[in-house]
């Protein structure tokens, strides 16, 4: 597996400001999928971590013939719009953390990404 540090660039920093916010929404779709790009072979797992019904990810996969890319977008997409929860910067660290998706790394580096990003702006939650 890639270093998930060298993934995520400043300029992504820069783009997901607001995705550390406590809630998130549809806006945050392209910054949440730059910071967690390396867990899209996952997708499935995670999807059911971010608690995404079974027949809806299976849905998924047939609409997306199991492109893993699309399905991966999707589910964030689903996630976000969910009315019942309130889609958090926490809960996807989470489901990062989480054995089926095993991405624990990328959730850390994340976080101190996000650390890093509020001293420097002076940003805090």
């Amino acid at each position: 597996m890639e270093d998930p540090s060298k993934s995520l660039s400043n300029h992504n920093l820069v783009l997901m400001s607001g995705f550390f916010s406590a809630q998130l929404g549809l806006k945050y779709l392209a910054p949440i999928q730059k910071a967690t790009f390396d867990a899209r072979s996952k997708w499935k797992a995670f999807g059911l971590e971010l608690d995404i019904d079974m027949p809806t990810l299976d849905a998924i996969e047939s609409r997306h013939h199991g492109d893993p890319n699309d399905c991966f977008c999707s589910v964030l997409g689903t996630w976000l719009r969910k009315d019942k929860s309130s889609p958090s910067f926490p809960a996807i660290l989470s489901a990062l953390r989480s054995p089926p998706v095993g991405h624990g790394a990328l959730a850390r580096t994340i976080e101190k990404m996000n650390d890093e990003q509020k001293q420097r702006i002076g940003f805090h939650l």
